[in-house]
């Protein structure tokens, strides 16, 4: 028994999000960076790896495209950007501007606000967050010198630890497109198959399969000739269901 070799199981291909449902993820984004974060994985391909990576000083708005610095095998690419893509991107600059990295979590060093009678802190502590009064409104004579105290104070607190702005982490990003789906009723979504889209979509319009290996960034053509398939598989479906003759029984027609 050893001897005989196992009957080969198919793969099952994965599937690709369709032009429509990329469409209502986009429509589900209800904020600039949930908004670009959609726009600019599906237009450009990028790993979520190289997503967070991606630098203000790589973009070119001009020629809209972007430097991936060390992308997958420590090796650089361009990729490009179309004019929706750079809408979303400039709309979330402006509303939350970033210093190196194109998306960024905001700094945490805490938030000073005023109410009528007193100044108060939002902080973190240990991951979740917590308001703590300063001091009476007449006490201090602006923000600034409210921020001297809390800063004074919270150097004391166990658990509270100030961080800079910093690159997000993937599994931000994963939540964000988990966020959109469920808007959306889109199952299935997460950065790589925003990428998948894309290379699929292009492939369908007519792009050439050498120019998707240079923007996904796959060292073998065989690696990239996976998306062939995937779209062969869908004019397959579409033939199937629209082709006059592409249904019904063949032995039956042979015999007629």
């Amino acid at each position: 028994m050893l001897m005989i070799s196992h009957r080969k199981v198919p793969g099952r291909l994965p599937r690709v999000l369709t032009l429509q449902e990329v469409e209502a993820l986009i429509a589900a984004a209800q904020n600039p960076f949930e908004r670009a974060v959609i726009e600019t994985l599906y237009a450009t391909g990028v790993r979520v790896s190289e997503f967070i990576q991606l630098r203000l000083e790589n973009i070119d708005f001009g020629e809209r495209l972007i430097l991936v610095k060390k992308g997958k095998g420590k090796k650089d690419r361009y990729v490009l950007f179309g004019a929706r893509a750079a809408k979303a991107m400039r709309d979330y600059l402006d509303w939350r501007p970033s210093k190196t990295f194109l998306f960024e979590a905001p700094a945490r060093h805490g938030v000073i606000v005023s109410s009528r009678k007193s100044w108060r802190a939002r902080l973190f502590v240990d991951g979740v967050q917590r308001e703590m009064r300063i001091g009476r409104l007449g006490q201090f004579r602006d923000a600034e010198a409210a921020r001297r105290e809390f800063e004074r104070i919270a150097a004391k607190i166990p658990g509270f630890k100030p961080v800079s702005a910093r690159p997000y982490h993937p599994a931000a990003i994963r939540l964000v497109l988990k966020k959109l789906a469920h808007r959306a009723g889109v199952e299935r979504v997460y950065p790589h198959s925003l990428r998948r889209a894309m290379a699929c979509h292009m492939l369908s319009h007519g792009a050439d399969i050498r120019a998707i290996q240079e923007l996904l960034g796959h060292n073998s053509l065989s690696t990239t000739m996976i998306y062939t398939t995937l779209t062969a598989q869908e004019l397959k479906r579409i033939h199937d269901n629209c082709h006059p003759r592409a249904q019904g029984d063949s032995t039956n027609d042979e015999a007629k």
